[in-house]
């Protein structure tokens, strides 16, 4: 099979040349997105203007605030006038939870919109860690101040700002919950407004699922368990119901029965799985693991609701739910699922983890590309990364496990299994224009798209191609890589190259080493 390591030759200049320009030019996108440093002074500075933020506004209350809910909306909705009658009597903790919701907001503008405040608001999340974080700040603690860090945990993964440190963010998230007593119910604390309490209940809701979200990313153990709260969910009532002030009806979204309702059901049964996966003194069972995923598939409710709407936010709140749990399904099933070339006795999970993939990958389903969740899976961040790449290189081994089935045994091969393999191929395909999605933001990781282009290569070449044509084939995605990085970068020309010894062009290629032959034997 073909390995890029064979394309280190002299051969192939234009091929080290254009890889060369790809690097470069994703060092001067990074370069673009992260050559500012916040300054806390400067926070009011950095709202924008009140008709671009009325937008950004609108579009976190549709999305963001439908599933993690953080506000009661009609409350949040006055504070938000207030803001615009009287900017300067406005507190920072307010101005640093607004800049957050709005940089969520930016993540649905429309990827080749060149008035886009996506790249602007980077700087609001970097203020926002900065000012959370700045030991030289006083700051209001109390519920606001868990808001903030649960909006800030959202953004940095939307924005690629600190991914690295998310789980351990998230345990400073959770610890300062707890010691505001949101893990207890409000019951046997000293909260009377029915207001306070739903509002708490939700606040707490997220905590834990931002939590599990970020464990199951870092392979770490949540560090909580069912036992450690008894707070309840919160109340299906409608955000009009709990307030008796009168409302801009402008803000009249997210006011009803939420998702987070729905994502709390299966949460003890995703907790478990997070504890079963990071459990180092014994290895998993499978009976173990069979009972975790009944459980689990038996918890993940979609509710008619959003199975039959068609608006942009119900679709938003369907294609998140799958998402934020059948990650689960992945994780549990992939390590058993390897096992199933050797022993059919795995099968069940082979089919379990291609299944939640291509349903994970197929993002657009029903969707069409201009929805807020497809502009959301495009942004190539934290669990929007992680987990869509993940589910592609699931399907890439299956993929190679089935070319190997159907060459050993042919007579085995019919037209719904022909079809399945045609699905996933379209599913990576999708996948692919995803990556180069991202690469237009400026997000500098080129190197999973070629990966995947050349993957699909290996996959698709059932005849038996050239060095050559495969060489011709790695020359054309490097170049269309190193045209979409250049402009994003802000430059039509590279500067010219600097003189390297053969050891450095080897350096360079071999970290692009990928080949089937190697996912097989394992």
């Amino acid at each position: 099979m073909f390995r890029f390591e064979q394309l280190n030759h002299a051969r192939y200049p234009h091929i080290r040349e254009l890889l060369r320009k790809c690097k470069q030019n994703a060092r001067k996108a990074r370069k673009n997105l992260a050559s500012f440093e916040a300054s806390v002074s400067e926070l009011r500075e950095k709202v924008p203007p009140r008709n671009v933020a009325d937008q950004l506004f609108h579009r976190y209350l549709q999305t963001f605030e439908t599933v993690f809910r953080l506000h009661h909306v009609p409350s949040f909705g006055r504070d938000y006038e207030e803001y615009w009658s009287d900017s300067a009597s406005a507190n920072d903790g307010f101005i640093v939870k607004l800049l957050l919701v709005l940089a969520l907001g930016t993540c649905f503008d429309d990827l080749d919109d060149t008035e886009s405040w996506y790249p602007a608001s980077l700087q609001w999340v970097v203020a926002a860690h900065a000012w959370a974080h700045s030991p030289f700040i006083k700051r209001r603690g109390g519920l606001a101040a868990v808001q903030i860090q649960c909006l800030l945990l959202l953004a940095r993964q939307t924005h690629g700002v600190g991914g690295d440190t998310i789980w351990i963010s998230a345990g400073t998230l959770l610890r300062t919950a707890m010691q505001l007593g949101l893990n207890r119910d409000p019951s046997h604390l000293l909260v009377s407004s029915s207001l306070e309490i739903e509002v708490r209940k939700r606040v707490w809701a997220t905590t834990l699922e931002l939590l599990t979200q970020a464990s199951i990313d870092a392979g770490q153990p949540p560090l909580i368990s069912v036992d450690d709260f008894d707070c309840g969910p919160p109340s299906a009532a409608d955000d009009f119901e709990l307030d008796a002030s009168p409302c801009p009806q402008d803000h009249e979204v997210a006011t009803h029965k939420s998702p987070q309702n729905d994502l709390l059901e299966s949460l003890p049964v995703r907790l478990e799985i997070t504890k079963f996966l990071n459990h180092f003194r014994s290895d998993p069972s499978y009976s173990t693991a069979l009972e975790l995923s009944a459980r689990l598939t038996k918890s993940i409710r979609i509710p008619p609701i959003l199975s039959q709407g068609s608006s942009e936010s119900k679709l938003f709140q369907r294609k998140m739910l799958e998402f934020l749990t059948h990650r689960f399904l992945i994780v549990l099933h992939q390590g058993f699922a390897a096992k199933a070339r050797s022993s059919p006795t795995f099968y069940f999970s082979r089919k379990m983890c291609l299944d939640a993939s291509l349903l994970i990958l197929n993002f657009e389903q029903p969707a069409p590309k201009s929805t807020y969740f497809t502009k959301l899976m495009s942004l190539g961040n934290g669990i929007f990364h992680t987990t869509l790449l993940q589910a592609a290189s699931y399907i890439i081994i299956e993929q190679a496990f089935q070319q190997e089935e159907a060459s050993s045994f042919p007579t085995l091969v019919t037209q719904s299994s022909l079809l399945s393999r045609q699905e996933q191929r379209q599913a990576l395909r999708l996948y692919g224009d995803r990556l180069r999605e991202t690469l237009k933001r400026g997000r500098a990781n080129f190197k999973g798209y070629v990966l995947l282009e050349c993957a699909i290569l290996q996959l698709d070449d059932t005849r038996g191609s050239s060095e050559g044509e495969k060489a011709a084939h790695l020359e054309k995605v490097l170049q269309d890589c190193a045209d979409i990085l250049a402009q994003a970068s802000g430059t039509a020309e590279t500067p010219p190259n600097r003189q390297e010894t053969p050891g450095q062009h080897s350096s360079e290629l071999g970290e692009f080493e990928f080949d089937i032959v190697s996912v097989r034997a394992r």
